[in-house]
């Protein structure tokens, strides 16, 4: 068989509208009133296991906000400093900062503090939990803390049917079942794979079967394997 070149497609960026909330519908609800300021919060840490959408979550209001010509900031990546209320600083994986970012972490929360603006944050456990400085660990226990539950194996699945269905084909139990058994479980990953093993059969003019979706895991497996071994 011809092998046509395969990727995976560059996932949609993350927004709010195409977070497959299952039961956070609350926090997406909480971060667009902390963007539109229709709410009364301004410090938020998101809370919760991998696979609950943590980043995409702090991407998505990072777009929002800047859709709103807020100044956006994301700790270790960006120089900007905090200066009025229209200010938004994302603190993404709390959890995993070292000794020096948790102490630059702690003064530009406080810089964001005295200029009004907000803040939202990330981690896997509570705030109170967290194993980081004590100051830090206080000024993130402060915000609104939201818990955020992964998908659970039927929402996952009603997802994966929804997406299918609006690429225009139907998702078979065979095939839902060999992409939940055998594939990364986190959505953005899988959604890009049904993209892919529609592209591929539309370019072999061949059926969505069991067999095709094994040989495009397969070769996107490998593909990646090969990427992470240069």
């Amino acid at each position: 068989m011809e092998q046509l070149p395969l990727n995976l497609a560059p996932a949609p960026e993350p927004s709010l509208d195409n977070y497959v909330a299952g039961g956070n519908q609350a926090a997406v609800a909480t971060l667009r009133d902390l963007i539109d300021g229709s709410g009364p919060e301004r410090w938020v840490y998101l809370w919760g296991p991998a696979g609950s959408g943590r980043t995409h979550l702090l991407r998505a209001t990072g777009a929002l906000a800047s859709h709103h010509d807020r100044v956006v900031h994301w700790f270790g990546r960006d120089a900007s400093r905090p200066d009025d209320e229209r200010f938004l600083l994302l603190i993404d994986d709390a959890d995993q900062l070292d000794p020096v970012a948790q102490i630059a972490a702690f003064d530009l929360i406080n810089e964001t503090r005295q200029a009004g603006g907000c803040l939202l944050a990330s981690g896997r456990p509570l705030a109170r939990d967290l194993a980081l400085r004590d100051d830090l660990r206080s000024r993130l226990a402060q915000c609104l803390n939201l818990a955020l539950e992964a998908l659970s194996e039927a929402q996952a699945r009603a997802a994966l049917e929804t997406q299918a269905r609006s690429l225009g084909f139907a998702l078979d139990a065979d095939l839902l079942e060999y992409l939940m058994s055998r594939a990364p479980r986190d959505m953005s990953t899988l959604m890009a794979i049904l993209g892919a093993i529609d592209r591929r059969s539309l370019s072999l003019h061949r059926p969505l079967t069991v067999p095709l979706l094994r040989d495009v895991m397969r070769e996107l497996i490998a593909r990646s394997d090969s990427k992470a071994a240069r």
